[in-house]
């Protein structure tokens, strides 16, 4: 009765009624209403492939046939995963860690150039701090871009924390 569901009964004249075909997104629909426990489950030869339904000629044909239906399956099971709230909350992880690495590496960047510019206000000390003080010792010192740079830091870094 499986393999008739399957790939459909065979007709007098050689057709195929109410048989999914060698279309692998049709067989894979009836391979997922199928309500088989995999416990149980046994494969249908390849040799009953043929005599059923007349759909594949080879074994060859049959193991292509459902590696395309595998495959057609296995992207709709990927498809609903992604499509859960847990990607949501990995994205705004991943999101959040590069938002981190992106004012870390602005406030190092903002402390070099403020370095550059006032070489005798900042000593060795100032940069090991964390980048979060070297940027409030920035914004104090700052003139013009450089103040407007360490503004534009600073508000993203708030953003951060919100978030």
């Amino acid at each position: 009765m499986l393999q008739r569901y399957w790939f459909g009964g065979r007709r007098r004249g050689g057709g195929v009624p109410g048989g999914a075909g060698t279309d692998p997104a049709a067989l894979a629909e009836r391979a997922a209403a199928l309500r088989t426990g995999m416990d149980s489950f046994v494969p249908i030869d390849w040799e009953a492939a043929r005599d059923c339904g007349g759909v594949v000629r080879t074994r060859e044909e049959y193991i292509d046939l459902l590696r395309s239906v595998c495959t057609v399956l296995a992207r709709k099971k990927i498809a609903r995963a992604y499509q859960g709230r847990d990607v949501e909350l990995l994205q705004m992880v991943r999101m959040l860690d590069e938002l981190d690495n992106v004012i870390n590496l602005l406030s190092e960047r903002a402390a070099e150039w403020y370095q550059v510019t006032n070489p005798p206000s900042f000593s060795r000390k100032y940069r090991s701090l964390p980048a979060k003080k070297m940027l409030t010792i920035v914004r104090k010192g700052a003139k013009g871009g450089l103040s407007d740079v360490a503004d534009e830091i600073e508000r993203l870094a708030g953003g951060r924390e919100a978030a």
